[in-house]
């Protein structure tokens, strides 16, 4: 019986951890606005909820700042602005080696035009 019960539970862990790290969380302002440290927790799991199921091109950019908070920075002609992802990071480095951003194109009326996800 106790071997039969340590397979159960192995399973079980199993499939907690496969389901909790292929699902996906749904958009939630709060959420995508933590930082702890320097990292956003949430962000990553609910990139694709945003993505997909809100409507991102036209939003104006105060619109954008209003939905998703301050970009992380802008390109210097203002037509692009970044909010991060997630960095990586070396253990003994400041610079980042990796991460992922997402991207708006913004129009000279200041609303989005397209937008995309940047991992590199």
């Amino acid at each position: 019986a106790t071997l039969q019960n340590n397979m159960r539970m192995l399973f079980i862990i199993s499939f907690l951890v496969i389901t909790g790290c292929t699902s996906k969380v749904k958009f939630d302002k709060n959420k995508w606005l933590v930082k702890d440290d320097f990292e956003y927790p949430f962000r990553e799991a609910m990139i694709k909820d945003l993505t997909i199921n809100h409507k991102l091109k036209g939003l104006s950019q105060k619109e954008l700042s209003n939905l998703l908070g301050e970009p992380a920075h802008y390109a210097d002609d203002q037509s692009h602005v970044y909010y991060t992802i997630y960095e990586k990071y070396r253990w003994n480095d400041i610079d980042p080696v990796g991460g992922m951003t997402l991207v708006f194109a913004i129009s000279n009326d200041s609303s989005v035009l397209d937008f995309k996800v940047n991992k590199w």
